[in-house]
């Protein structure tokens, strides 16, 4: 259900610009797109990191062991056809803050291991 509410991002992959066939799994394990038995997408929102800093972290840390490369996606630098709606923007001070002390929690992780250390997030 969350992956629908993504519609935009499920398209652009599948346009003719990039012409990429998406295949539908039924489970996929805690992340949003397999692009190979090695890499995964995660797509996170920059806006809610600071509230949802655990949950994208214990996900990153449960998903590190397999796969070797995770991309996390910012949701707000998807493609949008309509630029006459005001945005938000994503990159407030607080929000880069979140942002380093994200960085700073998977690189004690993979010290601590929580997380594999073979894994690039």
């Amino acid at each position: 259900m969350e992956t629908l509410q993504k519609q935009a991002l499920i398209r652009m992959p599948c346009s003719s610009l990039c012409a990429v066939k998406l295949v539908e799994r039924d489970h996929l394990f805690g992340v949003d797109l397999i692009l190979d038995p090695n890499t995964a997408t995660i797509f996170a929102s920059l806006i809610s990191l600071a509230s949802r800093h655990e949950a994208l972290l214990s996900t990153v840390f449960e998903q590190s062991w397999r796969y070797t490369n995770l991309l996390a996606y910012p949701i707000s630098a998807s493609y949008k056809g309509s630029t006459s709606v005001a945005l938000l923007n994503a990159y407030t001070p607080q929000n880069l803050k979140a942002i380093g002390h994200f960085r700073c929690d998977v690189d004690l992780a993979k010290a601590c291991d929580k997380k594999s250390p073979i894994c690039r997030v």
